[in-house]
């Protein structure tokens, strides 16, 4: 069996192939930027179990593999509990509850900005 291409569908093909090559190019290292950005640490998450939230410090508390992690809560944070957005005195509540904390390490403070809370203990 043999094939034939004609030479307007081959040069279909391959200016095809060469654009896909060009768009890969151009998209690659702004891929790599951002990955290179969140190996460096800029933004971070953790899931633990909720031990605590001091209202006066807004110091938020997480235990995580034995550890307990500490987090100051960024002024404008967003708590939320399932789809139900919450205010942040509300965090004591639930302790004991799984917690996933987004945060920021900035100046060697751990700024959370989201805090999702589980519905269960």
């Amino acid at each position: 069996m043999s094939w034939s291409i004609s030479a307007p569908l081959l040069r279909i093909v391959v200016t095809g192939a060469a654009s896909a090559v060009m768009v890969i190019g151009v998209v690659r290292p702004a891929g790599r930027e951002v990955w290179a950005q969140a190996r460096a640490g800029t933004e971070n998450a953790v899931v633990g179990t909720l031990s605590g939230y001091n209202v006066k410090t807004r110091v938020l508390t997480v235990k995580v593999d034995n550890v307990v992690e500490r987090f100051v809560l960024a002024d404008k944070a967003s708590v939320h509990a399932g789809s139900r957005v919450l205010p942040a005195s509300a965090i004591a509540a639930h302790v004991g509850h799984k917690v996933k904390v987004r945060f920021i390490e900035s100046d060697g403070r751990r700024v959370a900005e989201t805090v999702m809370v589980s519905r269960a203990p």
